[in-house]
């Protein structure tokens, strides 16, 4: 056990719906479309937000503040969030077997915290990253309960140094790939029959071959490429169409892409560096959207004011997945 988990809870002033109203946005008339609406969802504003997840369960988003080393809540019904501060920069949160306890992707590995019953984070696994520079950035979980996490070099994040590995609660991790910059992702398909991650810096969608029963990938190969004026592909969802929601790194973007990776629509989200992207609410019909302040120059810091807020993409006409339960026992 390790302590030190502080917590605390506000309520969003309001006026926080439908604050930026309606927007306009588009780069090609072939692959773009006006938005009907954006909203801002409270008013957390985080230094590089990520991790979004939905509980439905507790009807609650979740979502991390890496760099602040921040767990964060929301309860998009009534405005208000609550917040946990990490011993350590965290990447990613994931739903686990048991109600209000989640598994946390750490800068030195994974540990459970019960968000109700007590404020001590229980480590699972610490062996991997066994890179003294690299932490934890990205993570789902697969049909079976394992996480599929990736990692990165904090320090220099152009390096090689990013793995994609699993675990399983009862094993050690294995890693399947390595010569990442930022893994992100990975994100396994509905029928698991395949998975994606991002190389963020390169720029690159990889998928893999996914064996559900044996916990193997294999058959790498590129799915989208993306030139830097493009931006660089962070997180990623599927609707339930089997459609690719990913965000998108630098340029303020949510792309909505099709099975054979076409890019149907583009959504312009104003703050230019867009991390994650999920579904959640009652009927996983609502699609929200984080991002950071993190990496602005000064002068994009003045004119996107709303950066580092979590936002909502509305009429967007689909909807979402829960996500799979990590296995806490056999």
């Amino acid at each position: 056990m390790q302590r030190g988990v502080n917590t605390a809870c506000w309520l969003s002033p309001q006026g926080t719906e439908n604050l930026l109203g309606e927007i306009q946005g588009c780069l090609d008339d072939r692959t773009c479309e006006k938005y009907s609406m954006i909203d801002i969802i409270s008013n957390v504003k985080c230094e590089l937000g990520e991790g979004l997840i939905w509980d439905p369960t507790l009807n609650l988003l979740l979502m991390t503040d890496i760099t602040k080393n921040r767990l964060i809540t929301i309860d998009v019904y009534h405005d208000t969030y609550c917040e946990w501060d990490m011993p350590e920069l965290i990447g990613w949160v994931l739903l686990t077997e048991r109600k209000s306890t989640y598994a946390l992707g750490l800068k030195s590995g994974i540990a459970f915290l019960d968000t109700t019953s007590q404020l001590e984070l229980a480590w699972v696994n610490r062996e991997f990253p066994d890179h003294p520079q690299c932490r934890l950035n990205d993570a789902c979980t697969d049909a079976l309960g394992r996480i599929w996490y990736g990692s990165m070099n904090y320090c220099d994040s152009t390096k090689e140094d990013g793995e994609l590995a699993s675990i399983s609660c009862e094993l050690h991790p294995k890693v399947h790939d390595s010569g990442f910059t930022v893994t992100n992702g990975p994100l396994i398909s509905p029928d698991s029959k395949y998975l994606l991650l991002n190389d963020t810096l390169k720029g690159i969608v990889y998928q893999y071959d996914f064996s559900l029963t044996l916990g193997e990938l294999s058959n790498r190969r590129v799915f989208m490429t993306f030139q830097p004026d493009q931006g660089f592909p962070d997180g990623m969802c599927f609707d339930v169409e089997g459609n690719l929601w990913l965000a998108m790194w630098g340029v303020g973007k949510v792309l909505k892409v099709s099975r054979q990776g076409e890019i149907l629509h583009e959504y312009n989200i104003p703050a230019p560096n867009v991390t994650n992207v999920c579904f959640g609410g009652i009927n996983l019909d609502r699609l929200f959207i984080s991002s950071a302040t993190a990496g602005l120059e000064e002068s994009n810091a003045s004119m996107f004011l709303q950066s580092g807020s979590v936002f909502e993409l509305k009429n967007h006409g689909t909807r979402g997945f829960n996500s799979h339960l990590v296995k806490l026992e056999r």
